[in-house]
């Protein structure tokens, strides 16, 4: 009886909540922090645990990493391709053909299905943080493919979904996982995470000032003349001899 009421409480709750979270607005948090950043593309914890894959940090500047054809957990997770890339100020995280199988146990009995996707991606730059999901679904409902942040559903005591989860940490970086799953509180499945701080702030540059522009003379008014007297006036210069021009001239009577 609990599993059958779980099971229909979670499957009407995450439907209805992902319908209400694709009209929410999409934002972005703006943070400032001193940490370096980093991202990874794949965890999980719990039941199943794997660890950070592949994982980076930022400290050193640019790096990037790709793991292909990934299977991990005796077929919990599989994946294409799971890239990571960090610079200092900036992260990172994606991951292609996606398929996390939420089965064993309590999982599968609560009806979850699995959660797959063509593309799942997280970006984290200068400490503003944005996702994108391309195909995503979960137990045949379509995700979001650009949810706000922090937009999900949550079923006490059973299942938690977050897309574009951001949360601020305490150095004041930022941390956005494009998507993360909590289910019962048994397992924990974050896909494509990155994590970064916004930057110093450079000297202000100065504002730019109008030329100086020539001030017009007034319509008739006389031309200045050279000072003849006093300090400084210029002396007069003597007249330059005339210089005779010699020629020809007709004869005429």
């Amino acid at each position: 009886m609990f599993v059958k009421t779980a099971r229909a409480s979670l499957g009407f709750a995450l439907v209805l909540g992902l319908q209400f979270a694709s009209a929410l607005p999409a934002t972005a948090q703006d943070t400032t922090g001193t940490g370096p950043s980093s991202a990874f593309a794949l965890r999980a914890q719990g039941l199943l645990a794997v660890e950070p894959t592949p994982q980076l940090t930022g400290e050193h500047g640019f790096q990037q990493r790709s793991v292909a054809d990934l299977s991990v957990a005796n077929g919990l997770v599989q994946a294409g391709v799971l890239n990571t890339e960090v610079d200092t100020h900036r992260a990172k995280s994606s991951v292609t053909d996606l398929r996390v199988g939420l089965t064993g146990a309590l999982l599968s009995e609560l009806g979850l299905g699995d959660l797959a996707a063509t593309a799942v991606e997280a970006t984290c730059d200068q400490g503003r943080g944005e996702t994108r999901l391309v195909g995503a679904t979960l137990g045949g409902v379509a995700l979001d493919a650009s949810a706000g942040p922090n937009t999900g559903v949550d079923v006490p005591g059973l299942a938690t979904v977050l897309l574009n989860r951001q949360v601020t940490n305490p150095d004041g970086s930022l941390t956005v996982t494009a998507l993360s799953v909590e289910v019962a509180g048994l397992q924990s499945v974050d896909i494509a995470s990155a994590t970064c701080a916004a930057g110093a702030e450079g000297p202000e540059s100065p504002e730019p000032t109008d030329p100086q522009q020539p001030e017009p003379e007034q319509p008739g008014a006389e031309p200045e003349q050279p000072e003849t007297e006093g300090p400084g006036a210029e002396s007069p210069q003597p007249a330059p001899r005339p210089t005779p021009i010699r020629g020809h001239h007709p004869v005429t009577g």
